[in-house]
């Protein structure tokens, strides 16, 4: 891969931290960028997130793509490179996640929902085509069941396009780069068609799981969801959001991550945070529990409430 990069004009390569991807930092024409490997992506649909990213740059904070040697998106042997500005901006371990951040971090996606919402119609998957969620289909029969009834459920709801259409995909605290004054959203990979609600439920899914699954800390995600969709709200009452579907949202979250978890990785070596979520996942599957038992619903109506008086 490097030689490829040198070859297209690259140098001071780095490579960073990815999950699905590897993603490399680099200096091209006295400019640092970021290069993204693509795995689970074809060049038509890197070239489709490079046209819609580009259409909604100049109303919300991204990592804009950038061109390399005249092009979005480079094709090199079974290596497929998407190109995006360097941001200076904070990693999440490289900060402290306060209030604040969280209000900017509802306020940015709010934003960006808001954009994407006047876009006409791309070809982007819907929730149920996402690769992790094809994980489960061969998985073992308890995630077989749970997967079949949440996707039948889900398909069942009537859509509105108010509370439904394209979104991030993938909205949580280590896609987003922190300033002083603000945040950046990164990495728009998993961008897709779902409820909008479900990038809130992504943001908030990985707080609450936090470093232990099974001791979630309910009064501080309280505070941090209070924060987030002030932050939310403040810039969008246009789309619809129905929380009463969040725990199926959650649902749906979970799951993708249990496929990634049992099937991507060495089942015996896994950590104790994985053994912990597969234990609560297990657990809840078996029991017909929701997520979490934090009444969202509730808290978001009395933050409208107190609004509007």
């Amino acid at each position: 891969m490097e030689r490829i990069l040198n070859n297209l004009g690259m140098s001071n390569l780095e490579k960073l931290k990815g999950f699905h991807n590897d993603i490399y930092k680099a200096t091209y024409q006295e400019k640092d960028i970021i290069i993204r490997i693509s795995e689970r992506r074809t060049k038509e649909e890197l070239l489709e997130e490079v046209m819609i990213l580009n259409e909604v740059k100049d109303q919300v904070r991204i990592a804009a793509p950038v061109k390399v040697d005249n092009q979005y998106v480079i094709k090199e042997k079974a290596y497929i490179l998407c190109f995006f500005e360097l941001v200076n901006g904070l990693n999440w371990y490289e900060t402290t996640l306060t209030q604040n951040t969280h209000f900017e971090a509802g306020k940015e996606l709010g934003l960006l929902h808001l954009a994407l919402s006047k876009l006409p119609n791309v070809s982007r998957n819907h929730f149920d085509e996402h690769p992790d969620i094809q994980l489960l289909k061969d998985a073992k029969e308890l995630y077989q069941d749970e997967l079949s009834n949440l996707l039948n459920k889900l398909n069942s709801y009537k859509v509105d396009k108010r509370e439904y259409g394209l979104i991030h995909g993938d909205y949580l605290f280590s896609n987003l780069l922190y300033h002083e004054d603000g945040v950046t959203i990164i990495d728009f990979d998993d961008m897709e068609y779902n409820y909008y609600l479900y990038d809130i439920a992504v943001y908030l899914f990985y707080l609450l799981l936090g470093g232990n699954p099974s001791d979630i800390d309910k009064k501080a995600n309280i505070e941090i969801f209070q924060s987030f969709i002030k932050g939310y709200i403040r810039v969008n009452q246009e789309v619809i959001l129905d929380f009463d579907k969040l725990m199926d949202l959650f649902r749906l979250r979970q799951l993708k991550l249990l496929g990634t978890i049992t099937k991507k990785f060495d089942q015996s070596s896994l950590g104790e945070w994985q053994k912990k979520y597969i234990k609560l996942c297990e657990e809840q599957f078996m029991n017909d529990q929701d997520f979490v038992d934090i009444p969202y619903k509730k808290i978001y109506q009395d933050i409208l409430e107190r609004q509007e008086k």
